[in-house]
């Protein structure tokens, strides 16, 4: 029997270094560091002496080989890519998915935002034939992105939440021909919002297009995140967004795009629709019924819970580690 170790290797650092999962994961900065450093001290828990080395990294080929057999958690990557190294590890686990949704699922999304999605997959597909990498052997599996900006605030009670709908983020200024598919989601999602605030005049809207950290410090955003009833969730220049998990955490109802195939989002009770010229229909829908508003809350809580929490995404891994 051993106890488990556990490495960090950012982007800005020439060396990875040993961390502690537990002290990471109780400060209250914001991070998506502390997301995974939850996962990994749960895990810790579940997977106790085992000896297992532990690699949270943001390299896509960057590798040392003392991490040979290790369990690597790689994240930031939005682009679907192997990691040149993962033949060469236990078992790999990744946020932004494995694989990129299907042409079927891409060219069902409102036209302005298919065509640059359908663009940014043949990217990243040339990306991936041009690096080669192989998995090998070696099992590769998908973890949620988790939460960046939130910090931990008190807890309101639903009907006690003064916003009815939420949304801050930024638009930035489109190029003459801009290709981002955030872009197309967010112009959609504005004129949408301008016409639900029309036929809605009794909602009261908090919906800022001005960058996130400019208008709010981490501490407002999350007071006001746990201040909302529905936060709109549109789509980043790929298919997820920090936005979705850190609305589910603080128990808001999520108005989103279609979500992409992937095990954690399976039952979850956000409100999805193809465009977001459905809006205004979908606000009225929700608001004519307080009470199943406030069973969606519910729901999207217990959803966070169960699959997309850090003991959750912790019991998922031990789970497959252990298979």
């Amino acid at each position: 029997m051993a106890e488990n170790q556990f490495y960090i290797w950012r982007l800005s650092e020439e060396q990875p270094r040993q961390f502690s999962p537990r002290d990471a994961s109780q400060t209250n900065e914001p991070s998506d560091i502390r997301y995974h450093a939850g996962i990994l001290n749960s895990l810790d828990e579940l997977l106790r002496d085992r000896g297992l080395k532990f690699l949270l990294t943001w390299h896509l080929d960057r590798f040392d080989e003392r991490f040979r057999d290790a369990v690597v958690l790689l994240i930031g990557d939005e682009s679907y890519q192997t990691p040149s190294y993962a033949a060469r590890v236990r078992a790999l686990f990744k946020t932004g998915g494995v694989k990129r949704n299907s042409l079927g699922r891409t060219f069902a999304l409102p036209w302005p935002i298919a065509w640059r999605n359908a663009l940014r997959d043949l990217r990243n597909d040339l990306k991936a034939l041009k690096r080669r990498a192989d998995h090998g052997k070696t099992p590769i599996y998908e973890i949620p992105l988790g939460y960046h900006t939130l910090v931990d605030v008190e807890d309101v009670p639903f009907d006690q939440r003064a916003t009815d709908v939420f949304f801050a983020g930024s638009l930035a200024a489109p190029l003459k021909l801009d290709l981002r598919p955030s872009i197309a989601s967010r112009k959609q999602m504005l004129a949408a919002i301008e016409e639900a605030k029309r036929q809605l005049p009794q909602l009261k809207f908090d919906c800022s297009l001005q960058p996130l950290r400019g208008k709010f410090t981490p501490a407002e955003y999350s007071r006001n995140l746990m201040n909302a009833k529905v936060v709109l969730c549109p789509r980043g220049n790929f298919d997820e967004t920090f936005r979705f998990f850190e609305a589910a955490r603080s128990g808001c109802v999520i108005v989103t795009e279609p979500l992409p195939e992937r095990w954690y989002y399976e039952g979850s009770p956000a409100i999805q629709f193809r465009g977001w010229s459905d809006l205004s229909a979908k606000l009225r829908e929700l608001f004519d019924d307080p009470a199943r508003l406030s069973d969606v809350s519910r729901e999207t809580r217990q959803w966070w819970d169960r699959a997309a929490s850090e003991s959750a995404v912790a019991r998922y891994m031990s789970q497959q580690l252990n298979a």
